[in-house]
């Protein structure tokens, strides 16, 4: 899935800003600066990455490995882990 978002938030505490965001069940496959508009993808006005899932995302498997995870986070607080 792709999305495109205003702040990208990486788990170094780092923002950037106008970022196209790659993900495949969850899993961040790549990001890179936007360029242009894709039919496909979808406006998130924030994304948040995580080198583990954040507690109460809705997952009960324990994720190992270097992948990065893209949530966001609705009105009550909770991550959404993004498709």
């Amino acid at each position: 899935m792709l999305y495109a978002t205003a702040e990208l938030f990486l788990p170094s505490g780092e923002i950037l800003h106008q970022q196209v965001v790659e993900t495949c069940e969850g899993v961040v496959v790549s990001f890179i600066s936007f360029t242009c508009e894709n039919h496909a993808m979808t406006f998130v006005p924030q994304i948040h990455l995580f080198d583990s899932l954040p507690a109460g995302c809705g997952l009960s498997t324990a994720c190992m490995g270097d992948d990065l995870y893209a949530c966001v986070q609705d009105m009550s607080g909770s991550w959404i882990l993004l498709d």
